[in-house]
């Protein structure tokens, strides 16, 4: 399958790995700013990349989404798919436990945070 992650940072990253892993997923990671979504939107356009077959949000946890009220990632995949035509689905990547704030943590700790932070929806059906 081809996957969008928006919403990059660690979080995308690791996301991002989690499912590449498996070979049949080709994964490409956008970050929020708007110039590189615009790019993004110009290399689709011209065929530079391949079209992708789902954007995938990626999930903030509960407490973060209460506190900023709207998840950035979940806006940017729905402006997007509108944009360019290609599915999204935000129920695909599932954030099943809570982590701690990562701005305050080394590389390192970031990482360890996020281990197990990311799953597939168990009727998740990824080709």
């Amino acid at each position: 399958m081809k996957i969008v992650i928006l919403g990059a940072g660690q979080v995308g990253r690791t996301a991002a790995y989690q499912l590449a892993r498996e070979e049949a997923n080709e994964v490409t990671v956008v970050d929020s700013n708007e110039e590189l979504l615009r790019d993004l939107q110009d290399r689709l356009d011209n065929n530079e990349l391949t079209r992708p077959d789902c954007l995938l949000p990626v999930p903030m946890a509960r407490k973060r989404l209460r506190e900023r009220g709207y998840n950035q990632a979940l806006m940017l995949a729905r402006w997007l798919s509108s944009e360019l035509n290609i599915a999204y689905d935000e129920h695909l990547l599932l954030r099943p436990h809570e982590t701690v704030a990562q701005q305050a943590l080394d590389a390192k700790t970031r990482k360890r945070n996020l281990l197990g932070a990311f799953a597939l929806a168990p009727d998740a059906q990824v080709q």
